[in-house]
């Protein structure tokens, strides 16, 4: 994938993905990609699209937030 230089936000996020498909995320660091791709603007449903998975991964992923 070419992107235009100057966007780390997308930068960061194929990165993400990449490694994604490359070997699967632990659930936990799975959680801290998809809350802080949230906290910059994401939907749920962007960051699965993302991360080629299903807006019901990300959700449950996110649950994590509640956990104390």
């Amino acid at each position: 994938v070419v992107r235009e230089a100057g966007s780390a936000i997308l930068a960061e996020n194929d990165s993400l993905a990449e490694n994604v498909q490359r070997v699967a995320l632990h659930p936990l660091d799975q959680f801290r990609a998809f809350r802080d791709m949230l906290e910059k603007g994401m939907s749920e449903e962007e960051i699965a699209a993302a991360f080629f998975v299903v807006p019901a991964v990300v959700k449950q992923r996110l649950r994590l937030m509640t956990v104390s």
